[in-house]
C-alpha cells in the first residue's frame, strides 16, 4: 500500500482550472459548445471532441459538483496511485463516459425517429 505523504497537486489544480476556464468561455461564447462538445454524428468531422468534451459542462451545478468531486476524490486518488495512474484513470474514465453517453444519445435519437414529428428529439443536438 502506498504511503500518503506530500504530493504535488499541480496536475489536479491544472485540470480544475482548465475545466473552469472552458466553462467561463462557453458562458460568454455559447457557440464554442458546438465546437468542443461531442456530437456522435460529427465525430468523423470533429475528432478532437472525443477529448475536448470532457471539459464542457452543461451548467453551473454540473461543473460545481464535478469540480468538487474532482478535488476531493481526485486528490485522494492522486495521493494513492500517483500522477501517471491518476491521469490514466481520468482520461479512460472520460472515454468510457463518452462511449456510454454516445450510445445513449444514438439510441434516443433512433427511437425518436419512430415517434410522430412533434415528439422528436431535437435534430441538431450538440
Amino acid at each position: 500500500m502506498r504511503a500518503y505523504g506530500p504530493v504535488n497537486l499541480s496536475t489536479l489544480f491544472f485540470l480544475i482550472a482548465l475545466n473552469l476556464a472552458l466553462f467561463v468561455i462557453t458562458l460568454f461564447r455559447p457557440e464554442t459548445i458546438y465546437l468542443l462538445g461531442l456530437s456522435p454524428s460529427l465525430v468523423t468531422q470533429q475528432p478532437w471532441t472525443i477529448i475536448s468534451n470532457m471539459f464542457v459542462h452543461a451548467g453551473l451545478s454540473h461543473i460545481l459538483f464535478n469540480m468538487i468531486s474532482l478535488f476531493f476524490l481526485g486528490g485522494f486518488l492522486l495521493r494513492a496511485v500517483g500522477e501517471r495512474r491518476f491521469l490514466a484513470v481520468y482520461f479512460i474514465g472520460d472515454w468510457q463516459a463518452t462511449c456510454c453517453s454516445s450510445f445513449w444519445l444514438i439510441r434516443i435519437q433512433s427511437e425518436s425517429e419512430l415517434q410522430e414529428p412533434s415528439m422528436r428529439w431535437p435534430e441538431h443536438w450538440p
